[in-house]
């Protein structure tokens, strides 16, 4: 499974390194091979109709030199197998604490210096246009927060529209601005996100997930811009002037 699912993240960042690709199948290609991997990792055993694939000679040997217990530390033999999983559980509690309070120092940020312009009849009115043209709920917070340089969106059940707080736009484009961020909760970019971070915290060792990461959030920039646009000419050059 280790194997496997290293491979299959090699793959996808090598494949999502071409910009053609990424283009013209990278969110749907995305879905399959992340699915697989995770389906890899959820399930690491053998299946009936798998077949097994004998090592050469020599990788036995190389493998069998990582696996054999031959280190003496204090009263216990170890191999470097051993030694590997415990760095690699150091380094995965490591990551996922310096994430976490990042994510808290974050949130702390925006409710520290933000201003709330949630009810702000210009903010409002758009947001529920918006969500009414798509179904939804209007869950969304708007935050005005110095030293923002871009708009950006925050959070996964009750998410916050963060604004730099010197942003002067027309209501036309500030509608293109809410209606990109609203896209990513719409079709919860900011969870995949997360899962492709995880994915990264957990294998923090393999520099794959680093191209990758950076891969999906164009990825994701793409698919939303798509989205909004439709491939309509007009709705394409006010997006393009507005972004």
């Amino acid at each position: 499974a280790l194997i496997t699912s290293s491979i299959l993240v090699g793959l996808i960042a090598i494949v999502f390194q071409n910009d053609n690709t990424l283009a013209c199948a990278g969110y749907k290609l995305l879905g399959v091979l992340v699915g697989l991997t995770v389906i890899r990792l959820i399930f690491p055993f053998e299946f009936p109709f798998t077949t097994n694939v004998p090592l050469s000679p020599m990788l036995s040997k190389i493998v069998t030199l990582f696996r054999k217990p031959q280190i003496q530390i204090l009263n216990t033999t170890v191999s470097f197998w051993n030694l590997f999983v415990i760095i690699w559980i150091i380094g995965t509690i490591f990551h996922s604490v310096r994430y976490i309070n990042k994510y808290c120092r974050v949130k702390d940020y925006i409710l520290k210096y933000g201003q709330d312009r949630t009810k702000d009849i210009k903010y409002k009115t758009i947001l529920d246009t918006i969500c009414m043209q798509h179904n939804k709920k209007n869950d969304f917070r708007v935050m005005e927060l110095p030293n923002m340089n871009i708009p950006m969106i925050y959070g996964l059940k009750h998410p916050y529209i963060i604004l730099p707080n010197n942003l002067s736009i027309s209501e036309d484009n500030l509608y293109y601005v809410l209606c990109h961020e609203a896209m990513h909760h719409f079709h919860h970019d900011f969870l995949i996100k997360s899962i492709i971070r995880l994915f990264s915290i957990v294998y923090w060792w393999n520099p794959a997930f680093i191209i990758l990461y950076k891969q999906t959030n164009t990825l994701l920039e793409m698919h939303v811009d798509e989205i909004i646009t439709h491939n309509e000419n007009d709705i394409t050059d006010k997006y393009a002037q507005c972004l």
